[in-house]
């Protein structure tokens, strides 16, 4: 039976250079928070407008259990991840023994939140389980298929608010959640030369079987990206395997809506690449 925390690990103010997680060992298993405001991990402060040199930086996660338990049986936080006001941090790693795997929470997934600039999401699992992982316990499949168990509530990913700008989500899968895979809605961002967000490499409502052979459905139930009265995002980007596939999703693959305080357009590059 769950004992909840308000939050399970909290990365707060001053908090640099640390690691929440290793490759090698058993991974942390951070579920069933749902005492409000209910986050499995918080990376940021809630001080408003903190002063810059106290905010949470080159802090690494990896291989993180966001709403599962020891058998792969969910329990829910209610929110996954929540970054706010936090610079230059790593979420994952650039292999799966270093993924983060954020399933099950009553709302988002993933939450980027006023102020968080400059981190790297890189080869997440959000609203899925490896391949292979899901098969060793209580008969799950090895993804869930869309509309399952491991799905987000809300949206995979949600980026959103004031002087949110230049982070980027890369090769991660996301899927089966109850809105966006990724949505993103920052039309207070801060002028950059690097994009506002950037999204590559990620498989997004459809990914490969274990063995890479077969298309799985994940669909989430709304659109795979939405981009919402935000300007120079950058869809995909230049290079082997950076480009997004995505397909199956309840309503759009993307969809651009509303209107960007600029005038520079998202940039798509290198794909999508439709199922």
């Amino acid at each position: 039976v769950p004992i909840p925390n308000k939050t399970g690990i909290a990365v707060g103010e001053n908090a640099r250079s640390n690691f929440i997680g290793t490759a090698e060992g058993a991974p942390n298993i951070i579920s069933g928070n749902t005492d409000a405001p209910g986050y499995g991990i918080l990376l940021g402060t809630l001080t408003l407008n903190p002063s810059e040199d106290i905010l949470p930086r080159q802090n690494t996660f990896v291989k993180n259990r966001i709403g599962i338990g020891p058998n792969l049986t969910t329990i829910s936080n209610t929110k996954g991840f929540v970054l706010v006001q936090a610079v230059q941090n790593t979420i994952g790693g650039d292999t799966d023994a270093l993924a983060n795997i954020i399933v099950a929470s009553v709302e988002e997934g993933l939450s980027l939140l006023d102020g968080t600039r400059e981190n790297t999401l890189l080869k997440n699992y959000i609203g899925v389980l490896p391949s292979g992982l899901g098969s060793r316990a209580n008969g799950l499949s090895p993804l869930s298929p869309g509309g399952g168990t491991y799905g987000n509530g809300g949206h995979g990913i949600k980026v959103f608010g004031v002087g949110v700008v230049g982070n980027k989500i890369l090769n991660s899968v996301i899927g089966n959640n109850g809105g966006n895979g990724i949505e993103v809605d920052c039309p207070n961002a801060p002028p950059s030369a690097e994009p506002q967000t950037l999204i590559a490499g990620n498989h997004i409502g459809v990914t490969l079987d274990q063995a890479g052979t077969s298309i799985v459905n994940i669909a989430n139930t709304l659109s795979g990206i939405l981009i919402k009265n935000t300007a120079n995002v950058q869809i995909g980007d230049i290079g082997a395997n950076a480009g997004n596939t995505i397909g199956g999703n309840g309503e759009h693959g993307i969809k651009l809506t509303g209107k960007a305080p600029n005038p520079a357009p998202p940039i798509f590059r290198d794909g999508p690449i439709p199922f």
